[in-house]
């Protein structure tokens, strides 16, 4: 009982001390939210609504407008930030996940997930047809003509631009057209990555003489012709950065033969040699006339007493003699250390790789014939 009395006394003390002491207990007001009366305060409110057809199809329409303009600002948003997030170089994790909560949502419900995950078929699909950009400044510029201009002219300056070969592994040099205007010759060069190599082909293809020659260049195709494989080297050596190509460099003037180089070297190191070989369509044989290196080798050990074998020295075939139409004409250089040539003389072969003889030790004009024929590109006026 007395413990009751101290307790009774010590609360009423506390109540005493709150309400005079300057101790304030504030209450937050309750609101309690009636759903019911508030449905009925609506109903009640049920006759000031227009509610005919014609006003409520109205309401429904600037629902939907609504609804059109917060979509399109939507996407509005989404491609602006799309721009911003192309212009920037790095996204934090906050912005990456504020991007995809905004502008990724996931789905709410089981209907938007489906909606959401709807696949359009091909053929309903609207894609932008892309419009080119109209600018004033740019000009249009007509397709280049094509003329048919002889092929080895200069004589002897024919190359295969092999600055593409690494990236497509496989080019084909310019078409040569027989005097006859009934063959393609042409060459294929094949780069191979894995040991860096570099092998060549030599090919003719038939021409439709029912054609102008221009068009039958033109529409000349390796898939509805197959080509004729006339010489080919560096296939089947497998030596790291073998160097092996082929070039056409003349026909003959009756049609039947062709000449071609064949430079051999190194990526790494540079070229070693020309050799001169002739393929002969009458019989469909090759033959790689050796002889007109031997024939500079020796013209210079006996008169001069030089061993070329100790010298680096090549040859560059010029083409078919214009006067003794079945000789082949070469000129000899041979290369110091400080990258300057020495010019050797000209020398001369027979297409048989028969009675190689000097020309002039000296240089001179030697009438070349071009008997073959290319298409080249020519710029149009303006």
């Amino acid at each position: 009982m007395k413990f009751r009395l101290i307790f009774l006394l010590g609360l009423a003390l506390f109540f005493l001390s709150a309400n005079f002491g300057g101790i304030k207990a504030i209450s937050a007001p309750v609101v309690k939210r009636d759903f019911f009366s508030d449905v009925v305060k609506n109903v009640q409110r049920g006759p000031d609504i227009d509610m005919s057809n014609a006003n409520f199809q109205g309401l429904l329409e600037n629902e939907a407008a609504e609804k059109s303009l917060a979509q399109d600002e939507f996407e509005r948003e989404m491609i602006l930030a799309i721009q911003n997030l192309n212009a920037k170089t790095h996204m934090t994790k906050k912005e990456k996940k504020e991007f995809r909560s905004v502008y990724r949502p996931m789905p709410k419900t089981v209907d938007e997930y489906k909606v959401m995950s709807k696949d359009i078929k091909r053929a309903e699909r609207q894609n932008a047809k892309p419009v080119a950009p109209q600018d004033a400044k740019l000009v249009k510029i007509d397709e280049p003509r094509f003329v048919l201009v002889k092929y080895n002219s200069p004589p002897g300056i024919r190359n295969i631009d092999l600055r593409n070969l690494r990236d497509k592994r496989a080019i084909n040099s310019i078409g040569v057209v027989s005097p006859k205007k009934d063959k393609l010759a042409y060459t294929a060069v094949y780069y191979e990555g894995y040991n860096d190599k570099v092998s060549s082909e030599v090919y003719y293809i038939p021409l439709d003489t029912s054609k102008p020659l221009k068009a039958a260049v033109k529409t000349a195709s390796l898939v509805n012709r197959t080509p004729v494989k006339l010489l080919q080297t560096g296939m089947s050596e497998e030596y790291p950065t073998l160097f092996r190509t082929l070039t056409v460099v003349d026909w003959s003037e009756d049609g039947t033969k062709i000449a071609v180089k064949e430079r051999i070297g190194s990526s790494t190191f540079g070229i070693w040699q020309t050799n001169l070989w002739v393929y002969d369509l009458n019989d469909n044989t090759s033959k790689q006339l050796v002889e007109v290196r031997d024939a500079v080798k020796y013209w210079w050990k006996k008169n001069r007493k030089v061993n070329l074998d100790d010298y680096r020295w090549d040859i560059i075939p010029l083409g078919w003699d214009e006067v003794n139409k079945d000789r082949i004409v070469v000129c000899a250089y041979a290369y110091t250390k400080d990258r300057s040539s020495k010019f050797l003389g000209m020398f001369s072969v027979d297409s048989k790789g028969n009675n190689s003889q000097l020309i002039s030790i000296n240089p001179m004009s030697v009438k070349i014939s071009a008997n073959g024929l290319m298409l080249k590109a020519v710029p149009t006026a303006f």
